[in-house]
């Protein structure tokens, strides 16, 4: 009897050892939206979105693909897992930052103006629209996640829908590269662009 249950107990330890990927990692729900913003205010239309370049996504070179299911984004490997941020550009063009709104830093160029944003959002379990600010020349720093009413963001679950909008007052420029954390990558281009 006793042989019975350690052999039931050995087997469940090495079913939870062979997905304690899945068992023990965090599962995350939700995403960051960014509407890009011309200098005039006025939204990005995809009539213009040929003259938007990305520099940067959290801290490295990225470059805007084709997906094979049709779906417009930048796809990159990071630490060993496969990211995707669609970009969608019907009406307008938006960022859409996957898994769990995660997104460190993003540098575009429209026009010749070159743009450096430092969202530092972390793993987080609400859905964002961040607005943005005309599009213009210096870096940018999101100051926090508040929702334009004012309120902390809403969780996303099962039985909870988190939306939550974040004011164009969130952002506030940096004047100075020694704001920026010295092993972050904005601070090169803070140094070549300003």
């Amino acid at each position: 009897m006793y042989s019975s249950k350690i052999l039931f107990l050995f087997i469940g330890f090495l079913f939870l050892i062979s997905f304690s990927d899945h068992a023990l990692s965090q599962y995350c729900i939700g995403a960051t939206e960014y509407r890009v913003r011309r200098p005039n205010g006025k939204e990005l239309t995809e009539k213009r979105f040929k003259k938007l370049r990305i520099l940067s996504i959290d801290g490295a070179p990225r470059e805007i693909t084709d997906h094979a299911d049709g779906r417009t984004g930048i796809y990159y490997e990071i630490n060993g897992k496969n990211r995707f941020h669609e970009i969608k550009k019907k009406n307008r063009v938006s960022f859409i930052f996957l898994p769990c709104g995660q997104i460190g830093d993003m540098s575009l160029e429209y026009d010749g103006i070159v743009m450096n944003l430092l969202f530092g959002v972390e793993i987080y379990n609400s859905n964002f629209l961040i607005q943005a600010l005309p599009f213009q020349g210096g870096t940018f720093r999101l100051t926090n996640l508040k929702c334009i009413d004012g309120n902390p963001p809403p969780r996303v679950d099962n039985e909870n829908r988190g939306f939550c909008i974040v004011p164009s007052s969130a952002w506030e420029k940096i004047e100075d590269e020694t704001e920026v954390e010295a092993d972050s990558p904005i601070r090169e281009l803070l140094r070549k662009y300003g």
